[in-house]
C-alpha cells in the first residue's frame, strides 16, 4: 500500500515536472527546524515573563551593596564617621554662654551617672566665672535601651526643651534625690499633657539618636567626654585644669 501511495505522489510530481528530490529536501528540512522553532519561541516566552515578574529587584530595591564596590566610578556613601573628625555645632543642642566665644565646650553626658553630675558642677563654675569667654553645648549619651531610666531622663529633658526649659530639667535630673519625671515636670510649670504625650511616643528621640550615632562616630567609649574646641577629654578635668586649657586656647 505505501509502495502505490510513494508511486501515486511520485506520478503526481512528474506530471507537474517538480521534482522529487527537492520536495524531500523540504520535508525533512521542515521536520527538523519545527521542533527547533517551537524550543525557541517557548524559550522566549519564559525570558518575557521572568522580565516582567517581580523577582528582578526594582531600581527602588537596588542598594548601593547590589553594585561592584571595586569599580573606581561608582560613587560610594560615605559614613559619618568618615565625614566627622569633632563634635557637629549646631542650635539643635542645647547651649550655654556666648554663642560667639572663641572657646567651645562640647560634653556628651548622660543624666544616671555620678561623674557626670560632679562634671556638670566643675563646668558651671566655670561659666560663671567665664561667661563671654566660653559657650557649652550639651550631648545626650545615655543607655539605648528605651526603656531605661538612662534614655527617659534624657527624653524628658528634651521634651521639656520643647516649652524651652531644657536647663531646668536638666538641673533637676542631676540632684541627688530627683523625683520622678512627672513630678519634676509639675514643679517646672510644664504642660503636663504635652509632656506625657512626648515622654510616651517618644517624640524628641531622633534628638538623642542623633547624639548617640554622633558620639559613636567619633569613637567615644566612656562618659563623661568632653571637647575644649578640638582637644579631647574623657573623665573628670577640675575647673583649674579647664581654665588652663582655655587660656591656652585664647593665646592661639
Amino acid at each position: 500500500m505505501l509502495k502505490n501511495i510513494i508511486k501515486k505522489f511520485t506520478r503526481r510530481f512528474e506530471r507537474k515536472k517538480f521534482p522529487l528530490w527537492l520536495f524531500l529536501s523540504f520535508s525533512i528540512s521542515a521536520l527538523i527546524l519545527f521542533p527547533i522553532f517551537v524550543f525557541s519561541l517557548k524559550s522566549m516566552t519564559r525570558t518575557e515573563r521572568k522580565i516582567g515578574s517581580s523577582s528582578l529587584p526594582s531600581l527602588e530595591k537596588i542598594s548601593p551593596t547590589d553594585y561592584d564596590m571595586s569599580d573606581p566610578f561608582i560613587t560610594k556613601a560615605p559614613k559619618l564617621k568618615d565625614l566627622i573628625k569633632k563634635p557637629i555645632i549646631n542650635d539643635i543642642d542645647p547651649s550655654l554662654g556666648n554663642k560667639n566665644a572663641s572657646i567651645t565646650i562640647v560634653e556628651y553626658s548622660d543624666f544616671e551617672c555620678q561623674y557626670c553630675q560632679k562634671q556638670e558642677k566643675i563646668i558651671k563654675e566655670l561659666l560663671r566665672a567665664m561667661p563671654d569667654k566660653i559657650r557649652f553645648i550639651w550631648k545626650d549619651y545615655p543607655e539605648t535601651e528605651e526603656s531605661s531610666a538612662s534614655y527617659r531622663s534624657a527624653l524628658a529633658a528634651r521634651c521639656a526643651g520643647k516649652e524651652n526649659k531644657f536647663w531646668e530639667m536638666h538641673d533637676r535630673l542631676f540632684e541627688e534625690n530627683k523625683k520622678n519625671l512627672t513630678d519634676i515636670a509639675k514643679e517646672l510649670k510644664l504642660n503636663e499633657k504635652k509632656f506625657k504625650s512626648c515622654l510616651d511616643n517618644n517624640e524628641t528621640g531622633a534628638l538623642i539618636q542623633d547624639n548617640i550615632q554622633e558620639a559613636n562616630a567619633l569613637n567615644i567609649t566612656g562618659i563623661p567626654y568632653i571637647y575644649v574646641n578640638d582637644k579631647e577629654i574623657l573623665g573628670e578635668i577640675s575647673v583649674e585644669e579647664l581654665k588652663s586649657m582655655i587660656e591656652l586656647e585664647l593665646k592661639k
